[in-house]
C-alpha cells in the first residue's frame, strides 16, 4: 500500500543532501517532492493564500487536525521532503534516511514556533519602539564517513583433467619348434636319452604411474589507499535587510551582513558623460541625459518598459558589463544536482535602469526535446549565484528535469505576459499582478544582492 513519507528541514542544504541520498538508495526521481522556503513568494498579498494551500495539503494528509497544524506551521519556515513510498518497506526506510540527515521533531519544533510567536507577540504589545530583524548566515560544515565501495574475493576450487603419455614397453614370448629329422643317433644323444626338463620363463614390461605436486602460482590480496580532492558545491542563505526612506525620494540604501553597496557618484562631462551603477552595468553615452536624475540611470518613461529591454549584443556600441564585473556569456549552468544545464550565451539588459535582467540559456542537446535543436530558455538574474573561481552560474532552484518546462525563448520582443509565464514557472505560487508593473523588477527573483562574490553582474 502507498505511503507518504514527509521530512521537513531548517536547513536547505540537509534537506537537498537527503534528496540525493534517497535516490542513491533507490528512491526513483519522481517519486521525490522538494520545496524550500525559496520557493514560496514573500508578497504580503499571497501570503495568507500560500499558508491556507500548506494547511490544505497536510489536512488531506492527516485525519488529526491538530497535527495537520503543526506540520503546515513548521513547513512555513523549513524546507520540505515528501516521499512517495510504494510499500511499508520503503516508508521505513524513506523515514530513516530523513531523520539521519536532521529532519526535525515537527511536535517540538511546532511548540517552540508557538512559544516564539506568542513572545513576540506579547513583546510587541510591551513596546514598539525597540523592533529588530535578526541577520542570519548559514555556513557549510563538510564532513567525510567511510562507505564500502565493493572488494575482492579469492575462493579456490580443485578440477581435474584427464592427460596421457607415450611409453614404449617391452614383453617376451617362448616359441616351441619342431623340426622332423632321420639320422643315426650320435653318443650325445644317446646320453641325453633320459627324462628331462627345459625351461625358458617369459618376461614384459608393465607401467608405473606416480603423481608428484608441485607449487605453480601463488595469488595473495593486498589493497594501496590512494587521496582525492572533491570539490563540494551547495547553496548558503544569509539575511538581508533592506532599508528604505520613507520621507523623501532618494535612492535606498542596501545593507547586507557581509558588504554594503551603495550607488557609485555620477561623473560628467560637458560632451558625454560616463557611469557605472550598483549593478555593475557600464553606460556611455551622448550627453543629451538629464544631469538631475539618479546616478547610474538613463531616464525611460514607464509606457516605453517593453522596449527597454535588449539583447546585450545589440546595445554594444553604448552600454557594456563594467570592467569589476564578470562577464557571464560562456560561463556553464549548473543545476541543483551539479549538473550542467546549459551554457549562457547572452544577458538580456534593461537599458532604462541600466541591470541585467535576464540570462538567456542555451539547453544542452541531451536536454531539449525531440523537435527542438536549439533551445533557449530565460533565467531571471535574481534565481542564480556565481561561482567566479570555477566560472559557473549556479542555478539552485532548476533540475535537468524541470529546466524543460520554463517557456522557451526564441528571441523575440519579451512581453510582460511573457514575463509573468516566466516567473510562474520559477515560483508555483506566483500570481501576476501581485507587483504593480512600477514595481515588477522589485521582485526577489530580480534581486541581484544574493549573488556570491562581489554581488554584481
Amino acid at each position: 500500500m502507498s505511503q507518504t513519507v514527509i521530512g521537513i528541514f531548517e536547513n536547505a542544504g540537509q534537506a537537498q543532501q537527503a534528496v540525493l541520498h534517497l535516490m542513491n538508495n533507490g528512491f526513483a526521481q519522481h517519486d521525490i517532492d522538494f520545496s524550500s522556503q525559496q520557493d514560496y513568494t514573500s508578497s504580503t498579498d499571497t501570503s495568507d493564500q500560500d499558508n491556507m494551500s500548506r494547511r490544505d495539503f497536510f489536512r488531506s494528509l492527516f485525519d488529526n487536525e491538530r497535527e495537520a497544524e503543526n506540520y503546515s506551521r513548521v513547513a512555513s519556515r523549513g524546507s520540505v521532503v515528501t516521499v512517495h513510498a510504494h510499500t511499508e518497506e520503503q516508508a521505513s526506510q524513506a523515514a530513516s534516511l530523513l531523520d539521519q540527515y536532521g529532519a526535525v521533531d515537527v511536535d517540538e519544533k511546532s511548540d517552540q514556533y508557538s512559544n516564539e510567536f506568542n513572545n513576540q507577540r506579547e513583546s510587541d504589545a510591551s513596546s514598539t519602539t525597540n523592533q529588530s530583524l535578526p541577520v542570519i548566515e548559514e555556513n557549510m560544515q563538510v564532513g567525510k564517513r567511510v562507505v564500502e565501495t565493493g572488494g575482492v574475493r579469492l575462493r579456490s576450487r580443485i578440477f581435474e583433467k584427464p592427460v596421457e603419455e607415450k611409453l614404449r614397453l617391452r614383453q617376451e614370448h617362448v616359441h616351441v619348434e619342431r623340426h622332423p629329422a632321420d639320422r643315426p643317433a650320435s653318443e650325445a644323444d644317446i646320453n641325453a636319452f633320459k627324462e628331462g626338463v627345459i625351461e625358458i620363463r617369459e618376461q614384459a614390461e608393465v607401467p608405473v604411474v606416480s603423481k608428484q605436486a608441485q607449487v605453480v602460482e601463488e595469488v595473495s590480496l593486498s589493497k594501496e589507499v590512494e587521496e582525492r580532492t572533491e570539490t563540494i558545491r551547495d547553496t548558503l542563505r544569509n539575511t538581508e535587510v533592506e532599508v528604505e526612506n520613507l520621507s523623501g525620494k532618494g535612492r535606498e540604501d542596501v545593507i547586507s551582513s557581509a558588504n554594503t553597496y551603495t550607488p557609485t557618484d555620477t561623473t560628467y562631462s560637458e560632451a558625454n558623460r560616463t557611469y557605472t551603477d550598483a549593478d555593475g552595468f557600464h553606460n556611455e553615452s551622448r550627453g543629451n541625459e538629464n544631469p538631475d536624475s539618479d546616478a547610474g540611470f538613463l531616464e525611460k518613461s514607464h509606457q516605453d518598459w517593453q522596449g527597454s529591454l535588449r539583447r546585450m549584443k545589440e546595445v554594444e556600441d553604448d552600454y557594456k558589463v563594467s570592467d569589476e564585473d564578470p562577464d557571464v556569456r560562456g560561463w556553464d549552468v549548473i543545476g541543483r544536482d551539479g549538473e550542467k544545464l546549459g551554457e549562457v550565451e547572452e544577458l538580456i539588459v534593461d537599458t532604462s535602469a541600466m541591470k541585467v535582467r535576464y540570462l538567456d540559456v542555451e539547453i544542452d542537446d541531451d536536454l531539449t526535446v525531440a523537435d527542438e535543436d536549439d533551445r533557449h530558455v530565460l533565467i531571471p538574474i535574481g534565481a542564480v549565484n556565481l561561482d567566479h573561481e570555477n566560472k559557473f552560474v549556479i542555478a539552485p532552484n532548476l533540475t535537468d528535469q524541470s529546466i524543460t518546462s520554463i517557456p522557451a525563448y526564441h528571441g523575440e520582443e519579451i512581453s510582460r505576459d511573457f514575463e509573468h509565464k516566466l516567473i510562474s514557472a520559477f515560483s508555483p505560487t506566483y500570481q501576476p499582478g501581485s507587483l504593480s508593473d512600477e514595481r515588477f523588477y522589485e521582485g526577489e527573483h530580480f534581486n541581484t544582492n544574493r549573488l556570491s562574490g562581489s554581488g554584481r553582474v
